[in-house]
């Protein structure tokens, strides 16, 4: 097995690549490394180094600091998130507290759903947003493994939900960013958020057809 170097990394093959890492033969994909490693073909002994290596490129993906990165457009959040969420297997769900300057002030895992939904009860957002004084406003960001980052009626639904406990406390919800596989849809470019509501006839237009 060929030894990794800076130079022979920059031109090996995502297989080649990962069989060097675990010194083992694999036929995986970079998707299947990061989104299913459990199922790929290995000795015990090269899977425990295959998972050791799959849970530093997250701790390393995750690692560059964000807070006081200011939120200007959908793009910002999905810098930002694509990271976190784009190779998970189950549905999770977050959110960005954002100051008077619309800066970060954290980025908070609000829950881990099944491979298809996520439970938030709006309660436990608003507990997690109010632990900063400084709090004014959120963006609310969760991921389909399916890849496809098309709205679901739930997602529209609890985005409503959020909006209408956030105005009691005068918090504004900017923004709901559905990450995909590589792809995203924000509910305000899309137009299902408006002035801090939730324009359902939109909504019904741009959710997937059950």
């Amino acid at each position: 097995m060929k030894k990794v170097s800076e130079k022979t990394a920059e031109y090996v093959t995502d297989k080649e690549l990962i069989s060097m890492l675990v010194k083992e033969p694999i036929n995986a994909s970079i998707y299947d490394f990061m989104r299913e490693p459990e199922k790929i073909k290995i000795s015990k002994k090269g899977k425990k180094k295959l998972m050791a290596v799959r849970d530093l490129v997250k701790r390393a993906l995750v690692a560059i600091p964000e807070k006081k990165k200011a939120i200007r457009t959908p793009k910002d959040v999905v810098d930002i998130m694509m990271k976190y969420l784009r190779y998970e297997a189950k549905e999770n769900f977050y959110i960005l507290i954002l100051d008077t300057k619309n800066q970060v002030i954290n980025i908070s895992k609000i829950s881990e759903g099944s491979i298809n939904t996520s439970i938030v009860h709006p309660a436990n957002v608003f507990k997690e947003v109010l632990r900063y004084e400084t709090s004014n406003s959120i963006v609310l960001a969760h991921n389909h493994p399916s890849g496809d980052p098309t709205p679901s009626i739930d997602d529209v639904n609890i985005t409503e939900q959020i909006i209408k406990a956030g105005k009691l406390l005068n918090i504004e919800i900017i923004d709901h960013i559905i990450i995909g596989d590589g792809i995203y849809t924000s509910f305000k470019k899309e137009e299902i958020i408006k002035n801090n509501d939730v324009d359902m006839r939109m909504a019904l237009q741009k959710c997937e057809r059950s």
